[in-house]
């Protein structure tokens, strides 16, 4: 299983002034599951399904991209480069 690189890197907030930079479908899993603090609603839920079927080869990091930053601006946590 590989990391599945985004082409363009998205920064998602972080515990207060925190930022968590994510350059692949591996890093949005992992900020998805380990520091989302936002609600955990169809647009959190679909990116967390989205970044595990890029992992997994069966759709492209670039959808599974798409799906993170929805989720992210959903809940306020994208920060805009």
């Amino acid at each position: 299983m590989s990391e599945r690189p985004f082409r363009s890197p998205l920064i998602a907030k972080l515990d207060g002034s925190g930022r968590y930079i994510v350059r692949s479908a591996w890093e949005a899993l992992d900020y998805l599951q380990t520091y989302w603090q936002g609600p955990r609603n169809p647009t959190y839920e679909r990116a967390l399904r989205l970044c595990r079927d890029a992992l997994d080869g069966w759709v492209s990091p670039q959808r599974a991209r798409h799906a993170f930053k929805q989720a992210l601006l959903s809940a306020h946590l994208w920060v805009k480069t």
